[in-house]
C-alpha cells in the first residue's frame, strides 16, 4: 500500500461557506462503506453499550483526528484526551469525551459523557467500538467506528477485518490504523451510510506515558554556499534513539521505506534535532522521509512530499501578471459561492520556446478563495499556455488538477482547442471551429464557452463548459509578446555527470535498464535506459 491515498468523492453539492467560525462541510465527502464491500454485511444493529465494568484512569494522552476530515475541510489536529483502562479486560481502553478538547469544539456539546472504546487486547489487531461523539457542527451529531469494530460487532469475529487489512496496531503506546479503515456518519443516517475515514492515515491515539517518537520534516531550500545540496530541518522526539533521513524522487512509497530499512540508499542517521543536507541534482517532486528508531526497531515515519524548482531550468520568470478567473466561477456546473475575480499570478516563459507560458499555482496564494485547507501546497501546479502562434492560443490540460479542492477532489482545467488537437484535428480545423484564444500585445483571451472543467475524482462526471460569460483574461507582465521571435537556448557547459534516482553517481558506460539523472553545468534532465 502506498503511504498516500487520494480522496474519492461520490456526491456533489453546493460549496458550503464558513458559518459561525465552524469548519467548511465537504460535499458529502467519502466513499460509502457498504458500496465498497465485496459481500453484503449483516444489518444487525451494533451493540448500543458495554457491560458494567470498572475502569481505571490512566491519565492524559493525545488523540489526532482523521475522522472529521472526511466531512469537513479541517486539518488533522491533535489534542489531549483522558484515557481509562478496563480492570477486567487487559488491553482494552476507553477515551472519555474524546472530542472535549478538540480545537473546533462546538458551542453546545453533549451533557452526558461519551466513550470511545479501543480494544487492543491483541496489539496486532486493534479495533474501535461504535461511539456517538455527541458533537454537532450544525449538520447533526457524528458517530465514529472502525471497519474492524463493525465487522466484530456484526460477524462475531475479526476474520474478515484481518483478511481486508482493516485492523489497527498498538506499538510503543501508539495506536494507529491503515488508510480508510475508520468510519464516520451522522447519527440520524441509517446504518448503511457509514463513510470511510482516516483518508490521510493520520489518526492516532497516544496512550499516557507513551515514548515521544514524533519526528517532523521541514524543507528549507538550497543549502547556503553549497552546490547540489538541499537544506532540511529534522525535529527529533526525546525518546528517539536515532532518526534515519533520506530523500527520494517522486511520491512516498513503501519501496522507499524498504530501501531505508535495508540501508540501500543514500541516508543519514541523526540523534538530535538539526539541519540535514541532502543531494539535489534537478528540479522534480521529492519526498524527504525521516524514520525514528526505538529499541533498535523502526517506528512510524514522517515525510514531506514537495516539488522543488530551485534551478528552474528551461523557464524564466516574467514576474506577476493579472488573471481574471473564468473556469470555476463561470462554468456550467454553477458552483455556489464562487464569483469571477481578478488577481495576481506568477508567470514564466519557456527559454526554448518563446511564447510558451505557464502560470505558477494560479489557484494558490493569490486566489481569493484558496487557503491552507483547500489548496495542495506539496507541489506546484502549472497552467501551460501555448501562445507561440498568437492567433492560435490554447491551454494544455492540467491533468492532475489545479491544486484547489472545494471538497470535490481534483479539478482538471483545459481548453477545447487543445482537446480537439489531442483528438486528432489539425490546427486549421480547430481554427475553423473558432476554438483558439488570442494573444494581442500582452493580453490573452478566449472566446465564450471555449474552456473546460472536470471533477475527475467524482465518478461519471462530464466535461463542463467554462468561460460562459467571456470573462477569461490573462494580462502578461508588460511587453508586446507578439513581436518576439524564437531563439535557441544555449547549450550547457561542462562535463556531464550521471546519477541514479537515489542520488548515487554512476558510470555512464555501465548503465543498466532504468531511469537516471544527467547533469551538465546548470542543466539537468531525466534519461531512460532500456
Amino acid at each position: 500500500m502506498k503511504l498516500l491515498k487520494s480522496l474519492t468523492l461520490l456526491v456533489m453539492c453546493s460549496l458550503c461557506q464558513w458559518v459561525n467560525a465552524q469548519p467548511i462541510r465537504r460535499a458529502d465527502a467519502g466513499q460509502n462503506f457498504f458500496s465498497a464491500q465485496k459481500k453484503a454485511l449483516s444489518t444487525v444493529q451494533a451493540k448500543a453499550g458495554v457491560t458494567e465494568e470498572t475502569w481505571v484512569p490512566l491519565g492524559t494522552g493525545q488523540m489526532r483526528d482523521d475522522f472529521f476530515t472526511t466531512l469537513y475541510l479541517v486539518e488533522c489536529l491533535e489534542f489531549d484526551v483522558e484515557v481509562e483502562a478496563s480492570e477486567t479486560r487487559p488491553g482494552v481502553y476507553r477515551v472519555v469525551n474524546p472530542y472535549r478538547n478538540y480545537p473546533y469544539t462546538p458551542v453546545e456539546t453533549a451533557d452526558e459523557d461519551t466513550y470511545l472504546e479501543v480494544n487492543a487486547s491483541d496489539p496486532d489487531h486493534v479495533y474501535l467500538g461504535r461511539c456517538n461523539t455527541g458533537f454537532d457542527f450544525g449538520d447533526g451529531a457524528m458517530e465514529i467506528y472502525s471497519i474492524a469494530g463493525y465487522k466484530f460487532d456484526h460477524e462475531g469475529n475479526l476474520d474478515g477485518a484481518i483478511e481486508d487489512g482493516a485492523c489497527g496496531v498498538l506499538r510503543n503506546g501508539h495506536i494507529t490504523f491503515p488508510v480508510s479503515s475508520l468510519l464516520i456518519k451522522y447519527d440520524f443516517a441509517p446504518d448503511d451510510q457509514w463513510r470511510f475515514a482516516n483518508y490521510n492515515g493520520k489518526f492516532r491515539l497516544k496512550l499516557p506515558d507513551a515514548p515521544d517518537l514524533d519526528v517532523d520534516v521541514r524543507i528549507n531550500g538550497l543549502a547556503e554556499g553549497k552546490e547540489n545540496k538541499i537544506s532540511t530541518y529534522i525535529t527529533v522526539g526525546d525518546s528517539c534513539e536515532k532518526v534515519r533521513v533520506a530523500m527520494f524522487h517522486g511520491d512516498a512509497s513503501n519501496d522507499s521505506l524498504a530501501l531505508m530499512y535495508e540501508g540501500k540508499c543514500n541516508y543519514q542517521d541523526i540523534t538530535a534535532s538539526g539541519e540535514v543536507e541532502l543531494d539535489y541534482f534537478t528540479d522534480d517532486v521529492y519526498t524527504v522521509i525521516a524514520v525514528p528508531y526505538y529499541k533498535g526497531e523502526p517506528f512510524t515515519p514522517a515525510y514531506v512530499t514537495q516539488e522543488l524548482k530551485y534551478y528552474n531550468v528551461g523557464w524564466k520568470s516574467l514576474g506577476l501578471g493579472t488573471y481574471t478567473e473564468a473556469f470555476l466561477a463561470d462554468c456550467e456546473m454553477n458552483i455556489a459561492g464562487l464569483e469571477s475575480c481578478t488577481f495576481s499570478v506568477a508567470v514564466e516563459e519557456s527559454t526554448d520556446r518563446p511564447g510558451y507560458f505557464r502560470l505558477v499555482d494560479p489557484y494558490g496564494d493569490y486566489y481569493p478563495y484558496s487557503n491552507s485547507l483547500s489548496y495542495d501546497y506539496t507541489r506546484h501546479y502549472y497552467m501551460e499556455i501555448d501562445a507561440t502562434d498568437h492567433n492560435r492560443v490554447y491551454i494544455k490540460q492540467m491533468e492532475n488538477g489545479c491544486g484547489y479542492d472545494m471538497g470535490y477532489g481534483r479539478i482538471v482545467l483545459w481548453s477545447r482547442a487543445d482537446r480537439e488537437l489531442n483528438n486528432g484535428k489539425t490546427m486549421e480545423e480547430v481554427e475553423k471551429l473558432g476554438y483558439f484564444g488570442k494573444l494581442e500585445g500582452n493580453v490573452i483571451t478566449f472566446p465564450k464557452s471555449m474552456l473546460l472543467v472536470r471533477f475527475i475524482d467524482v465518478p461519471n462526471t462530464p466535461w463542463y463548459w467554462a468561460n460562459l460569460s467571456n470573462k477569461f483574461k490573462l494580462v502578461l507582465p508588460e511587453g508586446d509578446y507578439t513581436a518576439i521571435a524564437p531563439t535557441l537556448a544555449a547549450e550547457a557547459e561542462g562535463e556531464a555527470a550521471f546519477y541514479d534516482l537515489h542520488g548515487r553517481r554512476v558510470n555512464p558506460e555501465t548503465l543498466g535498464q532504468g531511469v537516471y539523472v544527467k547533469r551538465q553545468g546548470q542543466k539537468a534532465q531525466k534519461i531512460i535506459v532500456k
